[in-house]
């Protein structure tokens, strides 16, 4: 035991103002450099452009055709949770243009409380704050939380997705929320649908579990070292990894749906409307980098 009662070697817990500390400092940094250009109405730029055109247009025509608007065809490209909520929330509080990027601009708060909150519940404050800058300010980021943009709704609900994939106890609960939050992730951006893979493999995985204790599957002993363990099957990796995939299809229904809603997987207007069809269908040769990024 060491002079602090922690056994030798075992990092103490961290403390709980830890996290709340590193979350609330990434969230004033996002408030402060963002809010200001949202009152001023800065409405430049490609982002700005993209709120204007198809994600505030999108937004309106659901305020307006509410509580029944027509998910069939609409100004997006994604599937239309983003629209849908800060359309309900409009609804209570005001549509006005400043008031709709406000009300949008909270999910990318929430993604970087979250964030802070996992990262300060596993590194010194500095550090977590440090790892958490840059995704503050990333481009991918920080304009989300400024114009009305999908993308950090999105973020937030992979977070989730990977948060979950790396819980360390397996149950009914971790089930529905795994469920829960992939089928709200793909009603936001349907693009989201290989976060499914994350929690398989964490499933998978088990992770948490000691793999030591994992019981041998038939393969056991004719892999070695840590491929092999990654690799050999045994039945508590059978069972949660299929509990793991039946959890995880409605989200692969949702997807279905409304590729069928809408002949393709955007709605029609994305489907050769415009010159950004492109964009929208076809392969992408980039595919492979992206997913070996991941």
């Amino acid at each position: 035991m060491t002079d602090r009662g922690h056994p030798a070697g075992t990092p103490p817990a961290p403390h709980r103002c830890r996290p709340a500390l590193v979350a609330a400092v990434l969230v004033a940094l996002m408030v402060a450099t963002a809010w200001p250009v949202i009152f001023a109405q800065v409405q430049r730029g490609r982002m700005a452009l993209d709120q204007l055109h198809y994600h505030e247009r999108t937004v309106r025509a659901f305020i307006d055709a509410w509580p029944a608007p027509d998910l069939t065809d609409y100004w997006s490209a994604t599937t239309p949770g983003y629209h849908l909520a800060i359309a309900g929330a409009a609804k209570l509080v005001g549509d006005s243009r400043t008031m709709l990027q406000l009300i949008a601009s909270l999910f990318t708060v929430t993604l970087l409380g979250v964030l802070g909150w996992a990262l300060g519940s596993r590194a010194p404050p500095l550090t977590a704050i440090a790892l958490g800058l840059p995704l503050v300010f990333s481009l991918y980021v920080w304009p989300a939380g400024v114009w009305l943009l999908p993308d950090n709704a999105g973020w937030l609900l992979v977070l989730g997705v990977v948060l979950l994939a790396l819980r360390t106890k397996f149950g009914l609960g971790h089930l529905l929320a795994a469920g829960v939050v992939l089928a709200a992730l793909v009603l936001v951006r349907q693009i989201h649908l290989w976060a499914a893979a994350a929690l398989w493999m964490g499933a998978w995985l088990g992770a948490g579990h000691n793999p030591d204790a994992d019981e041998p599957g038939p393969l056991d002993g004719s892999f070695r070292g840590e491929l092999g363990w990654l690799l050999t099957p045994s039945r508590d990796r059978i069972v949660r990894t299929g509990l793991m995939v039946a959890a995880t299809l409605p989200a692969f229904l949702i997807v279905a749906h409304f590729a069928r809603s809408w002949g393709g997987l955007t709605p029609p207007l994305f489907q050769g409307e415009f010159q950004s069809e492109a964009v929208h269908t076809g392969g992408n040769p980039a595919a492979p980098a992206f997913i070996l990024a991941l």
